[in-house]
């Protein structure tokens, strides 16, 4: 018998042993039939998982069981396919989610239907969350439901990461969805914890109906007994156009959109001035409306030829006090060692001696007296000998990192492919884990090209859907599609932006925890505080090697919460 399983094993392929036929596969299904999933898992074992789900998920719910769907719950930091069956979440109709004062958490539903079933008309609506023995309630104006549109990313160098490379991104205004026969429909949750919230347990529900059917799904919120501030102190900048050409209001709520997910749109500065003349009207009216939204640092133009042009901009923003917050780019973009020497250095003594209170930054690989170039490096992940030796020898310039698909006029002491990206064609954690390295590393700012810059195209008979299949040349062969864009035209926002301001909101954790750390006096929570604040193993070894599970950098979240909640008892 062992040897007859051991060969009956071998030929699988040919017919398995047990389980589900292949001759009893609704037609959609059997178009796939030979394929494996994003995790390389064999679609066999896929609709085994698949039937094991349905029949858990029915026991659970017993009468209150839809009959045509189940439900799925992922956390914030998994790109679910739109292939039902590569579904890798947990099935059921309750959540549980942790979050501080002021914070966003976010989770997802995905409403999945059975095998050869469909739906047409999937809803989901907010409710309220109430205290668990209190009266402190969590209104639905807190709670934003997002439908999750795709983008199809065309000659991707990813192509086995995503079923047929439509890739979960754009986040589109609530509103009814469907879910064909092998597909899903997916919802993002987000819930903003008011900063004024009492600490404790919270539960509520939402309402989700397909078609002729409902399910209530049971949301249980714990808020810690810290709060976040409004925006974290740490500057992520963007570069961004106007989707609509010359209507600056258009812009502005470009700018808005950004800055609440606590990303600088430098535009705001550069393109509401023009060089030379002294007209601020525009550039005063967007820069106030920028910096009440917690704009940390904006450019003011791009180094002119002539940088006496430079002084009627300089002299307004000494005046408004805003010379803290403005920068310039260096004059020559990533710079070789020659370039450096000869055009970067020399632009930033001169400009020195005429503006020394504004703030230069630069794109480039290190260079021997980095500082005599710039006051902001821009500096790769996989360029020169890497982050420790960046941090080492940056002189008196400012330390930040910049997250771009191809930088040039380098070399690389590591893949990019190993290091964590910004693209669409990436996992979830690239996103979120530059905040950790930031913190390791003691780096100040994060530059991402870009915001809006390379906008994909949208695809008229799909609501939900995107393209992007742009080609790049000499001397960025190589640049990848999915990059240059974090929003889509004109203004709706996406996953990665939400899990970058996630990402800063766990620098926000680290903070607390840093600024707590004196107060900590039992000796086990103290340590394991030290081991936080160096950042463990459990989130990265360094930029090439880090957990790439989402529970690594989430347990590691909640041990900070933990922590804080029992200094403060």
């Amino acid at each position: 018998m062992k040897v007859k399983g051991f060969l009956c094993g071998l030929m699988a392929l040919a017919a398995p042993c047990f389980g589900i036929d292949s001759k009893d596969l609704p037609p959609e299904e059997k178009t796939i039939m030979n394929s494996a999933d994003h995790w390389r898992l064999g679609f066999y074992d896929q609709v085994r998982r698949f039937e094991k789900a349905e029949k858990d998920f029915k026991a659970v719910l017993g009468n209150a069981a839809p009959s045509n769907f189940m439900v799925g719950i992922q956390n914030s930091l998994d790109k679910i396919p739109l292939n039902k069956y590569a579904f890798k979440g947990r099935y059921a109709n309750t959540v549980k989610i942790s979050a501080a004062r002021n914070e966003y958490e976010a989770f997802q539903i995905a409403v999945i239907p059975y095998m050869g079933k469909e739906l047409q008309d999937v809803t989901l609506k907010a409710g309220e969350l109430r205290q668990t023995g209190g009266n402190s309630v969590i209104g639905p104006s807190n709670i934003n439901i997002y439908s999750v549109g795709r983008v199809k990313i065309l000659n991707s160098i990813c192509p086995a990461a995503m079923s047929e490379q439509l890739w979960p991104d754009p986040l589109l205004m609530n509103s009814s969805q469907s879910a064909k026969k092998m597909g899903l429909a997916l919802f993002w949750i987000e819930i903003k914890v008011p900063k004024d919230a009492l600490p404790g347990d919270y539960s509520g529900e939402l309402k989700l109906a397909a078609d002729n059917e409902s399910i209530a799904f049971k949301v249980n919120l714990h808020v810690y007994n810290f709060t976040l501030p409004g925006r974290v102190p740490f500057p992520v900048a963007v570069w961004t156009k106007n989707p609509v050409k010359g209507d600056m209001d258009a812009y502005r709520e470009v700018f808005a959109e950004f800055l609440k997910h606590g990303i600088d749109p430098l535009n705001a500065g550069r393109d509401t001035w023009k060089t030379g003349k002294s007209d601020f009207s525009e550039f005063d009216k967007t820069v106030s409306f920028c910096l009440a939204r917690g704009q940390r640092v904006f450019e003011i133009t791009r180094a002119p030829k002539d940088i006496s042009a430079i002084k009627p901009i300089y002299e307004h923003l000494a005046e408004k006090g805003w010379l803290d917050k403005a920068i310039i780019y260096t004059d020559k973009d990533e710079a070789d060692e020659k370039a450096y020497e000869t055009m970067n250095v020399p632009f930033y003594q001169e400009m020195k001696k005429l503006y020394p209170g504004l703030r230069i930054f630069a794109a480039t690989e290190y260079h021997k007296d980095i500082d005599k170039g710039t006051d902001i490096w821009l500096n790769d992940l996989s360029t020169g000998p890497g982050m420790d030796f960046a941090a080492k020898n940056k002189g008196r310039a400012v330390l930040w990192n910049y997250y771009c698909g191809l930088p040039i006029n380098c070399d690389f002491y590591a893949s990019e492919e190993d290091q964590p990206q910004m693209m669409v064609e990436r996992i979830g954690i690239d996103h979120r884990l530059p905040f950790w390295i930031a913190w390791k590393y003691g780096v100040k700012g994060i530059f991402i090209y870009a915001g809006n810059s390379c906008a994909p195209k949208k695809i008229s008979e799909n609501a939900m859907l995107w393209e992007e299949n742009r080609s790049a040349k000499w001397p960025y062969s190589g640049y990848l599609n999915g990059d240059g864009f974090i929003m889509y035209p004109p203004c709706i926002p996406s996953i990665r932006m939400k899990i970058i301001r996630d990402g800063q909101e766990d620098y926000g954790y680290l903070m607390e925890l840093q600024k707590a750390f004196p107060d900590i006096k039992d000796a086990k929570l103290r340590k394991r505080a030290e081991e936080i604040l160096s950042v463990p193993e459990q989130v990265m070894v360094d930029t090439h090697y880090y957990n790439r599970n989402p529970d690594g950098i989430l347990g590691v979240r909640e041990e900070i919460a933990g922590i804080l909640e029992a200094v403060k008892r």
